[in-house]
């Protein structure tokens, strides 16, 4: 009895462990833009702040052909509690090249767990 009582309690704390870290298979979405330098476009991902998910920009240290220069959030339904809305990120073309710009749907205090990803290619001319 005490053997299965441990062996129980051993299978318990491993399960619970494997939760703590487990990663969600994100669904990738992908876009592409073609810009010209100077130019400034936007980007509207489907999201709802009640929820605590929002869009990180995941390599936004790496990519320097663009520059952010704007964010929103507007609601679908004001009138709904919980309604979903969409964040509207606006950003300007710097320089020439061809890049990724990754974002990853999450929550923050959640450093581990993706949900969704969406990849948008630019290629500022």
């Amino acid at each position: 009895m005490k053997t299965q009582l441990i062996l129980l309690t051993i299978i318990v704390f491993t399960g619970i462990t494997a939760c703590k870290t487990k990663v969600q298979q994100p669904g990738t979405v992908k876009a592409a833009y073609s810009i010209s330098i100077q130019e400034e476009f936007l980007i509207e991902l489907e999201s709802n702040a009640t929820t605590g998910y929002s869009w990180q920009w995941m390599n936004r240290q790496s990519v320097s052909i663009v520059d952010s220069i704007g964010f929103s959030y507007t609601v679908t339904y004001p009138e709904r509690v919980g309604s979903p809305g969409k964040e509207i990120w606006k950003f300007k073309a710097a320089h020439p090249g061809t890049d990724t710009l990754q974002f990853g749907y999450r929550r923050p205090w959640e450093k581990d767990v993706i949900v969704r990803t969406k990849d948008i290619i630019v290629e500022v001319k």
